[in-house]
């Protein structure tokens, strides 16, 4: 019964964490014919093992059968070569009847007149160039098959080596002259026929010996083995051609009972590709360029909502981790190599003013891991997330801040139009520094004076401050008032002018225009009056306002006048 063939994939073979080797592995199992194999497109080499078949055994079981031999190796090829498989076949069985059996397919011997004795094994081989003999590249030999004479002892010869096995005798045959063995089959003759009284065929190139007189046939091979008289055949020699294979390994006496096969592995080589290159972190959004020196390969990302790959530009999309990977194929298979890229998300950066206290303003930044600010000029820390800043103009600062390697920024913009100073005192300084701070401003025309604006203090240090943002260009005042710990009439640090005047008339004044002006204030120490030293009121009558009831119109002119009704101001 024919049997088939079976192929099985293997990849092997690891460069740069890819497949670099593509086999294909096929076994030829006996069929009694040629079996034909086209070498595939990209195949450069073959590995061999091929298994020669065993002799049969003879009638009764006198005489054991000689086991095949094996041979293994590499073979180069290219695409399209034709090779030719002869699977070898076992030697026939003795049965005990008159007339011969026959050895097996490919080269074994037959057992003839008598056919207690066996046939021997067919050698299993490869040819190239055509299917003559003189094609043989490999050869893995044959047994012989087993000769019958007594109850035991006349085995064949085993196949395998460089020369094949010698059959045995068990010498219980009456003859007066000398009786002698069949001998194996070498790299340059057949095996001589066993002699016993008569004798055995010698074997010939790829053919065995015939056995006679209960004698087993040779086994086949490069060069047969003898066929043996009145005891088992020779085994056959086996073979390989030094230009075409390498890394031989001869084992005799491998194949204890049967046919013969061949298992062929095709190796193919896929392609080498290099290592990808490149920083494989990056944020999102934002990018990052990889590369392979390697030409023709394709581009491809394991998660595009993480990252996405064209010709190795590499777009950061949202947070993660993706494969980046490039593959290069070839008539083999495909390589692939693969580089984990990491994705960050791009920080989100926001800055504002904390606290605003005199000329000082504290910026914070978030959403960084560090930061820089910039410009540098009159910052307490450029790489802080909060800084104090001393603007002399409005200025715009830009903060970067950086988390997992990712960069972003923002920018905050510090009013420098500001009347500001802090509050010193002409004695012990109050244990509370909650004062009161009013932004007057002078008009020459009429003489007349007007509270603007008012702040609370703030406190640097222990020492209290105040400021006022974005006043229109002019000329001003300030002053100051103790809110707690002073009492009417008591001592204690009166209301005082800029820079330290008990009266405006006298007050300091800051001509101010869109920068920064320092008007500081120290605090008078004196009898505390009621109020804040300013003096308001209802008009009720008087020139101009008419008749109870009547609508006072603004703009009406008031005259303050002193005890003695001195006209004091408007």
């Amino acid at each position: 019964m024919k049997q088939f063939n079976l192929t099985k994939i293997i990849l092997s073979g690891l460069l740069a964490g890819a497949i670099n080797t593509a086999t294909a592995q096929t076994t030829f199992n006996y069929t009694g014919a040629v079996q034909t194999y086209v070498v595939p497109s990209g195949v450069t080499s073959l590995t061999i093992d091929a298994v020669g078949a065993s002799g049969g055994y003879s009638y009764s079981g006198y005489g054991a059968q000689g086991k095949g031999g094996r041979v293994q190796c590499s073979m180069a090829v290219t695409a399209g070569q034709v090779l030719n498989f002869f699977v070898g076949g076992q030697g026939d069985n003795g049965v005990g009847t008159s007339g011969g059996v026959n050895g097996g397919w490919n080269g074994g011997g037959n057992s003839s007149v008598y056919n207690f004795g066996a046939g021997g094994g067919g050698a299993t081989d490869i040819r190239y160039g055509g299917t003559a003999l003189s094609n043989r590249v490999i050869v893995a030999s044959a047994g012989g098959g087993g000769g019958y004479n007594c109850s035991s002892g006349n085995d064949g010869g085993n196949g395998g080596g460089l020369t094949g096995d010698t059959s045995s005798m068990c010498h219980s045959k009456s003859y007066s002259g000398l009786c002698y063995n069949a001998l194996g089959g070498t790299q340059t003759a057949g095996g001589t026929g066993g002699t016993c009284g008569g004798s055995g065929t010698t074997g010939a190139a790829g053919v065995g010996g015939a056995g006679k007189n209960y004698g087993g046939g040779g086994g086949g091979g490069y060069y047969g083995g003898g066929g043996g008289y009145y005891a088992g055949g020779a085994g056959g020699s086996s073979y390989t051609d030094p230009t075409r294979v390498s890394g031989v390994t001869h084992t005799a006496a491998y194949n204890t009972l049967g046919h013969g096969h061949l298992v062929i592995t095709a190796v193919c080589p896929l392609p080498t590709v290099a290592a990808i290159t490149g920083t494989p972190t990056l944020c999102a959004p934002g990018g990052t360029t990889l590369a392979d020196a390697t030409p023709g390969g394709v581009w491809s990302s394991s998660s595009t909502s993480v990252a996405t790959v064209s010709s190795g530009a590499v777009s950061g999309m949202s947070a993660g981790t993706a494969i980046i990977s490039y593959a290069v194929t070839n008539s083999c298979g495909t390589t692939t190599v693969t580089d984990t890229v990491y994705v960050t998300a791009m920080p989100t950066i926001a800055a504002a003013i904390t606290t605003s206290c005199g000329n000082t303003d504290t910026i914070t930044a978030s959403g960084g891991t560090t930061y820089t600010w910039y410009p540098a000029s009159g910052l307490s820390c450029t790489s802080c997330a909060t800084t104090e800043v001393n603007p002399s103009s409005t200025t715009t600062y830009t903060v970067m801040g950086t988390t997992m390697g990712c960069t972003n920024g923002t920018t905050i913009t510090v009013n420098g139009d500001r009347i500001y100073g802090h509050i010193n005192f002409s004695s012990l300084a109050p244990d509370t520094l909650d004062m009161k701070v009013w932004l007057i401003q002078y008009n020459p025309i009429d003489s007349s004076i007007k509270a603007l604006d008012s702040v609370l203090t703030c406190t640097i240090d222990t020492t209290g401050y105040y400021e006022f943002n974005g006043k229109a260009s002019g000329s001003y005042m300030v002053k100051a008032k103790m809110l707690f710990g002073s009492y009417a009439g008591a001592s204690g640090y009166i209301p005082t002018y800029s820079s330290s005047s008990a009266t405006w008339s006298t007050a300091a004044t800051a001509a101010h225009g869109s920068g920064s002006d320092v008007l500081d204030i120290t605090m008078i120490y004196g009898t505390v009056p009621a109020g804040p030293g300013f003096i308001g009121g209802n008009v009720y009558s008087g020139a101009g306002k008419g008749t109870s009831g009547e609508t006072l119109y603004p703009g009406m002119l008031v005259y303050l006048k002193d005890a003695i009704t001195k006209q004091i101001l408007t």
